[in-house]
Order: C-alpha cells, then sequence, then structure tokens
C-alpha cells in the first residue's frame, strides 16, 4: 500500500509527504483540505433573516379570485431573504411576521411565502395540500380596524421547505385580499402623515436551514 513520510522539525513542525488520515486535530485548520464538513442530522447548517423596513403601498391585482397554488391576484409585499444552502438535502424552517394595512376594512386578507430560485417560482413544501377550490396560503385574517385609517395589524407564519438545491433560493412573502382595486400597505397604515401617533413597523423573514 501507499506510505506516509512524516518529518519533524526542531520546532516542533510536522511535515507529510502523502496523506495522513486522523480523527481530530488542534488549532488552524485553515490550511487543511479534505476535511469532512458533515454534521449529524438535526443540525443547524446557517441562519438567514432578512428585514425589510420600507414603507410600501402596494395595489392588488384586480382579479383576486385566486385558486389552489395559483399566483392570479397576490401581489408581492417586499419582504424577502436569499441564502445558498450549505447541503442539497437539507430542510429549511422558514418565519416571517408582517405589519400590515389596506383600504378595505371588512375583508379577508391572506399571506404566503413562495420559493424562487434563478427567477422560476415554486411552491414551498410546508403549503397545505391542494382543497377544492380554496386558497391555500400560509396565513390568513380578517382585516378590521373600526374604520380608522390610522391602525396597523401584525400576522405571523411558519411553514418548511426542502428546495433541493444548492443554487441561491429566495423566499418572497405575498399578500392577496378578497376585494379588487384594493391597496395593501406593508409597515405603514392607510393614513401616513408626519405625525407621532402614526405607526412605522418593521417586516422580516426568517430562514434555518437544518441537515437531514
Amino acid at each position: 500500500g501507499s506510505t506516509t513520510a512524516l518529518t519533524i522539525a526542531d520546532d516542533g513542525g510536522v511535515t507529510a509527504s502523502g496523506t495522513v488520515t486522523a480523527t481530530s486535530y488542534i488549532g488552524s485548520g485553515a490550511n487543511l483540505t479534505g476535511i469532512s464538513n458533515e454534521r449529524p442530522a438535526g443540525s443547524m447548517l446557517q441562519m438567514k433573516i432578512g428585514m425589510y423596513d420600507g414603507a410600501a403601498s402596494i395595489a392588488l391585482p384586480s382579479s383576486f379570485a385566486a385558486t389552489g397554488y395559483s399566483m392570479t391576484g397576490w401581489a408581492y409585499t417586499n419582504v424577502n431573504v436569499t441564502l445558498t444552502p450549505v447541503r442539497q438535502g437539507s430542510m429549511f424552517f422558514i418565519n416571517s411576521t408582517v405589519n400590515f394595512a389596506t383600504t378595505n376594512h371588512g375583508e379577508r386578507i391572506s399571506f404566503k411565502l413562495v420559493r424562487e430560485v434563478g427567477g422560476t417560482t415554486y411552491t414551498t413544501t410546508g403549503m397545505p395540500s391542494i382543497d377544492g377550490n380554496r386558497r391555500m396560503c400560509h396565513a390568513s385574517t380578517l382585516y378590521f380596524n373600526s374604520g380608522s385609517d390610522e391602525h396597523l395589524n401584525e400576522i405571523s407564519m411558519q411553514t418548511y421547505d426542502s428546495p433541493n438545491t444548492t443554487s441561491a433560493v429566495t423566499y418572497k412573502l405575498y399578500v392577496n385580499q378578497n376585494h379588487n382595486s384594493t391597496t395593501v400597505f406593508i409597515n405603514r397604515p392607510d393614513s401616513f402623515a408626519d405625525a407621532s401617533y402614526i405607526p412605522k413597523a418593521i417586516s422580516s423573514v426568517k430562514v434555518v436551514e437544518v441537515a437531514q
């Protein structure tokens, strides 16, 4: 078989000609090659948080009656995060919180996270299974603020995804409301006067990559 020659210098340094197999090492491994970075299943590989602190005003599409996983009637909120997976087969756990208002005070409003890779949009693994003509989403609520245009609502959602890629992945938050000619506001109320009683918030999406 192959052999490895070791030379020990006076200062204690070791030089090897060949391949050295070891179960551990002490000190910096910056110049080592062939080191496995495998971690056991359940280990966190990375975490990335995308924060959006803009004050967006979004006109929703006139056609809002989306069914299943359709993107019809959905609009992008500007809330997103991008990361490159450490491993191809890992699982992503995703959490998002959005502050919003709308010009319509009495209709259901829905949110969903979608995966985008190379400009193509995909449904996340954690989206509910299609159920008849119902609109699949990650969170939904009734926007009702007693007629005031100076209030903000907050909603949070959690899901998971298995992108099965090592290319950069972007998660984007979309919104849909059961009414045409509606404007949705992100991080700001409908009335956005420069006054101390008007709130201005921030929205986010967090992704944790976990080894499988």
